[in-house]
């Protein structure tokens, strides 16, 4: 069994899913290490080899537990990606600190198991916005070899015709989390601008560990349908590169350091990529994510769709664009909507080559490059859409 386990924490540890660096790394490696030697450890040997901290034998450091249930959330979701239990799965009981392979149940065997009761009605959701997932994840593969529409001649993204580093489509989603009541029973999910990703929710819980058990990551996040339209409008254009897509809340800092991305949702979902992005930017997000601040002439653009899309009257929205160069050399293009038609006017704009190249600067191709749309809207549909504000660095 040991060789076994150990062939199975290699192949986890391979995969790249619990990370290449960083203490979630330490704390894996460490429970391996200890686990193929047979020597559990204690959550005070965890706390002082992993974690460098003192801490009695007999005390309780809610940091640790955060951490042991990131790794249990790693563990999951590489299982729910690779498929492969054939050899069994690799988990960390709960209240234990040693890995153990556990013996998946065969197709035969659950056939013959009882029926489950029905899932909460919010599952339904779920599965609905993870079809919407898997729906945009096929657009490049149903539409790569059309030949539609070349990279190399767009107005807007032609820089990503000849660079090799990876490309990433990011898709602004809202990372959701559960308030539990007693620690057991789902009270209710919750969306927190502030909290945008399970990373947060854990720099949360470790700054407020009195919340450890009320507030907890159940894997849960939603993409608004504006985003996947704009997907399926711009597919064409990146299918020659075949890029992997990702959502926004689940991107890594080296990721937004390194890769090439394309940002396509709301202004309220760019996540870690807000201030990866905009800590230098003249345009600043208001608190609500429903206004862009020109910090230059003090001028707040602020969207009205939220009091006018449900009656179908025409309203005004806003959307952002830019290209901004990450720390590593990457480059990163923001087009974000601060409501569903913002996002989808821009995108029309600019997937129509003739009013990019007569509207809009021909540095649009460069880093630097900020600009601000107005959309009228009705009915989260965009009627209109025109250039407002344009910076050239």
């Amino acid at each position: 069994m040991s060789a076994e386990l150990k062939a199975e924490i290699d192949r986890v540890r391979a995969s790249g899913v619990i990370g290449r660096r960083g203490r979630l790394v330490d704390l894996f490696e460490y429970l391996a290490t200890r686990t193929l030697e047979e020597r559990p450890p204690k959550e005070a040997e965890i706390a002082a080899d992993v974690f460098r901290r003192s801490v009695q034998l007999d005390a309780e450091d809610a940091s640790i537990r955060v951490y042991i249930h990131r790794l249990r959330k790693k563990l999951e979701e590489f299982y729910l990606r690779d498929g492969d239990v054939g050899h069994g799965q690799l988990i960390l009981p709960r209240g234990d600190y040693a890995f153990v392979l556990e013996r998946v149940v065969p197709v035969a065997e659950a056939d013959t198991m009882p029926a489950q009761a029905d899932p909460p009605r919010w599952i339904w959701g779920v599965l609905a916005a993870c079809l919407v997932v898997i729906l945009v994840q096929g657009m490049f593969l149903l539409r790569g070899d059309r030949g539609e529409t070349r990279l190399e001649a767009s107005p807007v993204f032609s820089p990503l015709a000849d660079r090799s580093r990876p490309l990433l489509i990011a898709l602004g989603d809202y990372y959701i989390f559960g308030e539990y009541q007693d620690g057991l029973f789902l009270d209710r999910l919750i969306r927190d601008f502030e909290i945008n990703s399970s990373r947060d929710l854990t720099d949360l819980l470790l700054s407020e560990p009195e919340l450890m058990g009320t507030y907890v990551d159940v894997s849960l996040g939603y993409l608004p349908t504006s985003t996947a339209q704009a997907l399926n409008a711009l597919s064409p254009l990146f299918a020659s590169r075949s890029p992997q897509i990702v959502m926004a809340s689940e991107l890594t800092e080296e990721q937004i350091a390194e890769a090439d991305i394309v940002y396509i949702g709301l202004t309220s979902g760019l996540g870690p990529l807000q201030a990866a992005t905009m800590q230098s930017s003249r345009f600043q997000l208001g608190r609500t994510f429903d206004e862009i601040l020109d910090t230059e002439d003090e001028t707040d653009f602020i969207s009205d769709a939220f009091r006018n899309a449900a009656e179908d009257l025409a309203y005004r929205d806003f959307a952002l664009f830019s290209v901004q160069a990450g720390e590593g050399g990457n480059l990163i293009w923001i087009m974000a909507g601060t409501r569903d038609a913002g996002l989808i006017g821009l995108t029309d704009f600019l997937s129509d080559e003739a009013r990019v190249s007569s509207a809009l600067d021909q540095s649009i191709r460069s880093a630097g490059y900020e600009a601000v749309f107005a959309v009228s809207g009705e009915a989260d549909r965009p009627l209109s859409t025109r250039l407002i504000r344009e910076e050239i660095d």
